[in-house]
């Protein structure tokens, strides 16, 4: 393959790489400075979906706190506001977290605390999940839902297929995940009455259904790691995919869905060169087939979360309502698409043509796939929403996500290489002010959270806020960071408190080399693992930072496993296995790489955030660090807020964080007089 064209795809099929140019202003800014408010607030308009006969879409409303959803008509400017009753949780932990529709008459809504029912008029109003389904229905009626819709059965009603778990059975840890071993339940959505169709045997992780409702496919617990499993029929033994043994690392094989027959499964997987590859697998014959894509230097499908917007997706399968394969998406220092289909990649390049300068995603299809829901956006446009009529060839814009940024005011977020000092090959990006060139800025750099997650190209506010206060911006994918390739999401094994640390401080020395950042103003922050990253930065490389901002990070790694084994993604073994890397040392290790441990060597100031309800690193993380800074006499600020989770959500709590983030960079980073 040549390097000019590193993507490698089946012959078998047309296909088409369609790729927004990304128009990068160079003109200065003028408009007068912008408010914290202006990019704390989330987006007003969010998560619209199209109904499945392709007439309505409905979509969430965030105004300062109060959630709603609107339905409008499709051709017609009306839109009808769904009012949550109080029953409905949805101004904690983030509002609407998800919204689908059952049928193209009924729409469903969720957040952590469950899921609800609601006709598109706003009648027959109905919690479906959780305490609220029990306080409503009364009795024994609570369950608790896993998160997505796993099927709709289409024009047979509002029934769909859940996973869902016992609530008062206790959490089970696979050693792999954190994971309530899902039932499958069937579900009225209007009158909440629903059988479970699929009992858990003790090692189901996951289920994929069929289209036409049956399941043939699951993710099963497989020792510390999990392998795809397939039955003939319901209530067939489940018996692994044959064919799989040349990837070496089972949890590595990442199960996509099965196609229109449900005779063919599409998985994710290592191909020989160690790059993430897309496979067909015949289920009849047991089968493996041929790769379909496949990147020279990037995984098509990342092992873990690639941050962007929850609108939009940037990795995975595109497939139609009887799941028919239309194309796929993947990230390199952008996110592509490819059509399989021809008339979808003929409609992909007029939707460029028509809105250069942006990233074109398509969002939802009808379920005739007439009516398609382009979301249009970049990283200095947080979205515009678009309806396209295939029998019309009509575009038609529908609303912007966040009416008050002007795109004109936002910065661009640039893509870099660099080399770490032992070689590795590492990528990210850098966001400079409006109007600004290299010229030696004051620098704030942001490790990703999530640790096996990546960062990639997207609006980000808190990046646009800094960027519009004069700052420049550093993200860097670590080695760990997932998207490049086997051998370097393993090489952060181990190496969290270490070479991941190197990481970042070599691409800080390169934004320094490259007069991009002045060296004597670089602040480092970021969260959840970005916040710990934060810590250790100036610990480790306190000559590079002059202060540090933690979101919601680890502080203790003893004592978030100890505390949390059973409540969230890090107390698994693989997590602790991915820590320690091939160290024997255990808990001595993970105290050397512990910022609680290493208090005496924290020398810079420190802005700790976080909420007081975070499930996933405890509040105590950041009282047992600020408690111990306090008594050696050391300077650390707070920001705390309660009901909120792993990260800050509520807008207004954002904004003070926002506020707050920006009068101690200012403090901190303030030139220093001449000597």
């Amino acid at each position: 393959m040549s390097r000019a064209n590193p993507l490698r795809l089946a012959g078998r099929f047309t296909l088409l790489v369609l790729l927004a140019s990304l128009a990068v202003a160079t003109s200065a800014q003028t408009a007068p400075p912008r408010s914290a408010e202006h990019f704390a607030h989330g987006p007003m308009f969010s998560r619209m979906r199209i109904s499945p006969d392709g007439t309505h879409v409905a979509y969430v409303q965030d105004t300062e706190g109060t959630t709603r959803i609107m339905v409008r008509e499709l051709g017609s400017t009306e839109v009808l506001p769904i009012n949550l009753p109080n029953l409905f949780y949805g101004n904690l932990f983030g509002g609407v977290q998800q919204l689908t529709w059952a049928s193209s008459r009924r729409v469903l809504l969720a957040n952590e605390t469950g899921l609800w029912g609601v006709d598109r008029d706003g009648k027959d109003y109905r919690p479906l999940s959780g305490n609220a389904r029990k306080l409503e229905m009364g009795g024994d009626n609570e369950f608790i839902w896993l998160g997505h819709v796993l099927h709709r059965y289409g024009g047979r009603g509002d029934e769909i297929l859940i996973a869902e778990r016992d609530p008062y059975e206790n959490p089970n840890n696979t050693g792999w995940m954190t994971s309530f071993l899902p039932n499958v339940l069937r579900l009225n959505t209007r009158n909440g009455k629903y059988r479970r169709v699929e009992a858990n045997p003790g090692d189901i992780l996951a289920w994929y259904p069929a289209a036409d409702g049956t399941i043939p496919l699951a993710l099963q617990k497989h020792g510390d790691h999990a392998r795809p499993v397939h039955r003939a029929k319901p209530g067939a033994p489940w018996v692994p995919l044959a064919g799989l043994e040349p990837f070496t690392v089972t949890d590595s094989v990442t199960l996509l869905g099965l196609d229109e027959t449900g005779q063919t499964a599409y998985l994710a997987a290592p191909n020989p060169a160690g790059r993430r590859a897309i496979y067909a697998y015949d289920l009849t014959a047991q089968r493996l087939g041929e790769e379909i894509a496949s990147h020279d230097y990037y995984d098509i499908v990342a092992a873990g979360p690639i941050v962007g917007s929850p609108d939009i997706p940037l990795q995975g399968l595109i497939r139609d309502a009887q799941d028919r394969l239309l194309g796929f998406r993947y990230v390199t220092e952008f996110p592509r698409t490819v059509w399989l289909d021809p008339e979808f990649a003929q409609i992909q390049a007029a939707i460029d043509q028509a809105l250069p300068g942006r990233i074109n995603t398509l969002v939802d299809l009808s379920e005739d796939s007439a009516n398609l829901l382009f979301l249009s956006w970049s990283a200095r446009h947080p979205g515009t929403y678009y309806r396209f009529d295939r029998r019309t060839m009509a575009l038609a814009k529908l609303v912007d996500t966040m009416p008050w940024i002007d795109p004109d005011e936002m910065a661009e977020m640039r893509p870099i290489r660099i080399t770490a000092r032992d070689g590795t090959p590492l990528h990210g990006y850098v966001t400079l002010p409006r109007g600004r060139e290299s010229e030696r800025l004051p620098m704030v750099v942001m490790p990703h959270g999530g640790l096996w997650a990546r960062d990639t190209y997207r609006f980000d506010p808190l990046v646009q806020f800094l960027a519009h206060r004069g700052y420049a911006v550093l993200l860097v994918n670590f080695r760990g960071s997932v998207g490049y390739g086997q051998a370097f999401a393993t090489a952060g094994e181990g190496q969290f408190g270490d070479a991941v640390q190197t990481d970042i401080a070599d691409a800080t020395a390169w934004a320094i080399a490259e007069a991009i950042a002045d060296p004597d103003r670089i602040a480092i922050g970021g969260g959840s693992f970005g916040g710990y990253s934060a810590l250790m930065g100036v610990i480790r490389h306190p000559e590079l930072y002059r202060c540090a901002v933690s979101i919601a990070g680890v502080t203790d790694w003893n004592s978030l496993f100890s505390g949390n084994a059973k409540l969230n993604p890090w107390g698994s073994a693989r997590s602790r296995q991915r820590l320690l890397g091939a160290r024997t040392d255990g808990a001595a290790f993970l105290d050397s790489i512990s910022p609680l441990q290493l208090v005496d060597q924290i020398d810079r100031p420190l802005l700790l955030v976080h909420g007081r309800d975070d499930p996933v690193v405890s509040h105590d993380q950041a009282d047992q660090l600020a408690n111990a800074l306090t008594r050696a006499g050391k300077p650390v600020e707070r920001l705390s807020r309660f009901n909120e989770p792993h990260g800050i959500l509520n807008y207004k709590n954002r904004q003070a964080m926002y506020e707050r983030i920006e009068a101690f960079l200012s403090r901190e980073l303030a030139p220093r007089p001449s000597s």
